[in-house]
């Protein structure tokens, strides 16, 4: 189907991700093609919503996949990127010491499924478009990006005050109170140093 091609050459057209895309987009197509023609159908590429549904399905199946609570599957994932919201490597270890066992089981779904890989440096997402176009991810990382940017400076300062011990390196007013705040929820971890920096902040006021 000429038209159909087209549709999906359309659909790919302008994505920095369209390779990825195609990749996951076709194999999902596929597996609801005309199994007497072995044709890709038009009714398949509607149904699964484009290429870009067709991954957003593939992802979701993949992570439902893992039977952990939706929490922890967040959890996880988010630790696999950095708070600008790209990909980022992470051992094994390191997450079930943050998350538990359960990580595992997360992270072994994605694998099954080829949206998680094992590199050198520890798993990784296989490509950045699958945090650009698969919508449950995306809106965790948006939603968490303002939390986490703070979270990342306040690791920063306390690492530095860590090392120099300079009271100059404290938060004060505002910020501090933005950093206490954000603890207060307990909705991003913080480390033990970290806690103990801005502790000491709040007993310099």
């Amino acid at each position: 189907d000429g038209d159909l091609r087209g549709e999906i050459l359309a659909d790919l057209k302008g994505r920095e991700s369209g390779m990825s895309l195609a990749q996951f987009g076709l194999t999902r197509l596929w597996a609801a093609r005309d199994a007497k023609k072995k044709t890709i159908t038009r009714a398949g590429f509607s149904d699964k919503g484009g290429m870009r549904g067709a991954l957003e399905e593939h992802a979701d199946a993949s992570l439902a996949a893992s039977k952990v609570p939706r929490e922890t599957q967040r959890d996880v994932l988010l630790a696999m990127t950095t708070p600008e919201g790209t990909r980022s490597h992470v051992e094994l270890d390191v997450l079930v010491q943050r998350f538990g066992e359960s990580a595992k089981e997360v992270v072994f779904a994605l694998t099954k499924t080829r949206l998680v890989v094992a590199e050198k440096d520890g798993f990784t997402f296989v490509h950045d478009s699958v945090l650009r176009e698969w919508s449950l991810l995306r809106g965790w990382l948006q939603d968490a990006r303002d939390d986490r940017l703070l979270v990342a400076h306040i690791e920063r300062d306390a690492a530095r005050w860590a090392l120099s011990k300079d009271v100059a390196e404290l938060w004060r007013k505002g910020r501090l109170a933005a950093a206490v705040e954000l603890w207060k929820r307990g909705s991003i971890p913080l480390s033990d140093a970290a806690r103990h920096w801005f502790h000491l902040g709040i007993n310099d006021e």
